[in-house]
């Protein structure tokens, strides 16, 4: 008992708290409720009602992350993301440790095969902060990459391509005029002599991007020029089959070809050797040089092909597009794949953009679409910075279409007013709607300021207004009110766009958004560490140094003095598979030459398979010629029809004349039996 007394007289150490009324614990759950509701509503987007435009919240921005992390766990080739790390300047982490928990501050890029579309204006950090970042996750990932360097040296592939090769990459170059470029011919991807289509696509390709963009053209005299080019890309294929040498099938033969005296004379006197494809592409001259001389169109319409051609035969860049194709040639066995862990990189001359564009676009359109209609297994990304340098509108089928192929395509331009100009404002739009991922960037251009501040709509905007009124008299008094006012307000104005400083710019991506509403934008600042950005440019620049080097030592580029001579070669070639029936010589001569004339042996087995004719103890050479001796000749021709005796006595007299020395003038035509 002594001890319970003194226990009970210390103190406790909490005091007893007197118990609460149960009507005032209702009011405290309801404070506490209308709280908790309070946070949770200012957390929720608010519905305007009279605009609805707003920014993207952080939760919205954080969904974005996780696609592009899905994307990259998959690794599907229809559906990749890029990513990007900051400080930019050096290259992006690795994808496993963008996969972790230290990735929140990483801006994501999913549903890449949707197109991109980077604008802003020379200098604002777009190639910098958005292009080039993106292309490093695309190589820390292992995808196949075509680059289109449109600034040459000093370029994105001085930094990309020693990149590329650190990671494993195999790399190839078209650099037209530059020793480090591969060789591409462009007549090697046309099948045969009997490509028409072929042919036409790349006389296409050519015309885009040689005329100038807001040069008129001629209703007759372009077409025309057109097809008797793409009858020059068909005729050299057939040259360099007649004669067993793929390699006279280039650029250089075309230009012969088109710059051969009396070309129409020559293509009528062969019409029978040659293929009548090839004969039906050049039906506009040959139709024209018909007509009476001095109203002939048969000059200008030769003179506006070769004005066509012209920008691709320069003698500094012959070794690039004239021999046998190296580029991309990963594959002997299928020299135009691009597949895993390779790139392709199409140069610029900057020295000479002009002529180099038509045969750079040539090259892309080629290598990108074949390897675009191939079954892939990782995704292609196309990397078209500087856009407005190219007329390439099958970019627009590659973003519609082939992005289920594993088309990843970003394009990079100045200002919207550039893609109006080169593509027309229909085909513009067709860019702008199938690039679903959009980052602009200082545009300084007011057009397209006003133009994106448009775009991204209005905001709701509250305001308060409070009115006092005061009452004299008999019952005098005072009264206060209080009125919510909504108004609308641009959610950005366009000259706040046109302040953004460099690195800053709006991002619009698929990923961003909720259940009802994606695409929606935000602002974000990308921080720059030039200390880090120098060492990795130095670095970059010296190994590029290297590697230039050894690829120079081994390639062997012809000098233009065998171009040179090739020119003699190819127009003896085409004079003697191409030649003339020479008209008598006027009545003042004393001498009077015909060129003997001649029928091709395939002609006269079809006569003779037809007539049933025996001929079992001759042997007739389908491309050989058979002369006609003089007693079967009516009125210049041979006379039609032939009978089985005539077929015998033509045969013989061949043969007796291959055992005589050669006449002096070769066969001049073909007959048509």
């Amino acid at each position: 008992m002594k001890y319970a007394s003194v226990v009970s007289q210390i103190p406790s150490p909490f005091p007893k708290v007197p118990k609460l009324d149960s009507s005032l614990m209702t009011v405290l759950g309801l404070g506490v409720l209308f709280v908790i509701l309070s946070i949770i509503q200012s957390r929720q987007k608010k519905q305007g009602k009279t605009a609805t435009a707003r920014w993207a919240t952080p939760s919205e921005i954080q969904k974005c992350r996780k696609l592009a992390k899905s994307a990259i766990r998959r690794r599907k080739f229809d559906n990749a993301a890029y990513y990007i790390t900051e400080p930019i300047g050096v290259p992006v982490s690795r994808p496993d440790r963008i996969l972790g928990r230290k990735s929140g501050a990483s801006i994501m890029f999913p549903e890449i095969n949707r197109g991109m579309l980077v604008c802003g204006a020379t200098g604002c950090g777009k190639t910098d902060n958005i292009i080039n970042p993106c292309l490093h996750s695309a190589i820390a990932q292992g995808m196949s990459i075509a680059l289109f360097d449109g600034k040459g040296r000093g370029g994105q592939s001085e930094t990309l391509i020693p990149l590329a090769l650190r990671h494993g990459y195999e790399v190839r170059v078209l650099a037209p005029g530059d020793p480090i470029s591969n060789t591409f011919n462009t007549f090697d991807s046309i099948k045969d002599e009997r490509d028409v289509a072929g042919a036409r696509e790349r006389v296409a390709v050519l015309i885009d991007n040689t005329s100038e963009k807001d040069a008129k053209k001629d209703s007759f005299f372009d077409p025309a020029g057109s097809s008797v080019l793409s009858g020059a890309f068909l005729l050299a294929k057939w040259v360099a089959k007649t004669e067993g040498d793929p390699l006279l099938a280039n650029i250089l033969m075309v230009n012969q070809i088109l710059k051969l005296p009396d070309l129409s004379k020559r293509l009528q006197a062969c019409r029978d050797t040659i293929d009548p494809w090839i004969y039906s592409e050049f039906g506009i001259l040959t139709a024209t040089s018909k007509k009476a001389s001095q109203n002939s169109p048969e000059g200008s319409i030769l003179a506006t092909a070769i004005k066509m051609l012209a920008p691709l035969v320069i003698p500094n860049y012959l070794q690039t597009f004239c021999g046998k194709t190296t580029f991309p040639g990963f594959d002997p066995q299928d020299p135009l794949k691009v597949d895993g862990k390779q790139m392709v990189v199409f140069m610029l001359d900057p020295d000479n953009v002009a002529s180099t564009v038509p045969l750079i676009a040539m090259a892309i359109h080629q290598v990108v679409a074949y390897n675009l209609r191939a079954g892939r297994q990782e995704a292609m990304v196309v990397s078209l910075d500087e856009f407005h340098l190219l007329n390439l509108p099958i970019v627009l089928k590659w973003l519609a279409v082939d992005r289920y192929n594993g088309s990843s395509i970003i394009i990079g331009t100045q200002y919207l007013s550039q893609l109006d100009a080169i593509y027309g404002k229909d085909r513009a739009k067709g860019f702008l709607t199938n690039c679903n991922t959009k980052a602009w960037f200082n545009p300084g251009d007011p057009d397209t300021e006003q133009a994106l501040s448009k775009a991204f709509g209005e905001e709701e905007l509250q305001l308060k207004s409070n009115s006092k009124s005061y009452n004299f008299g008999k019952n005098s008094g005072n009264s206060r009110s209080e009125n919510d006012q909504l108004h609308k307000k641009p959610l950005i104005e366009a000259h706040i766009i046109g302040q953004f400083p460099k690195g800053k710019c709006i991002i619009q991506s698929p990923g961003t958004g909720d259940k009802d509403n994606v695409s929606i934008p935000f602002v974000h600042q990308f921080s720059y560490d030039p200390k880090q950005s120098k060492a990795f440019k130095e670095r970059s620049i010296e190994d590029y140094n290297a590697v230039r080097e050894i690829i120079c030592a081994h390639n062997n580029n012809s000098p233009q003095t065998y171009f040179s001579q090739e020119l003699h070669r190819y127009t003896e070639i085409l004079e003697r598979l191409l030649t003339l029936r020479s008209e008598p010589e006027t009545a003042s001569n004393s001498k009077v030459i015909l060129n003997p004339l001649h029928v091709i042996g395939f002609n006269i087995l079809n006569l003779c398979q037809a007539a049933k004719f025996d001929l079992s103890n001759y042997t007739i050479e389908p491309q050989k010629k058979y002369y006609v001796p003089d007693d079967l000749i009516v009125n210049g021709d041979i006379k039609s029809p032939l009978s089985y005796q005539d077929v015998i006595k033509l045969l013989e007299y061949t043969r007796d004349r291959d055992e005589q020395p050669p006449p002096p003038i070769p066969a001049a035509t073909g007959v048509n039996l």
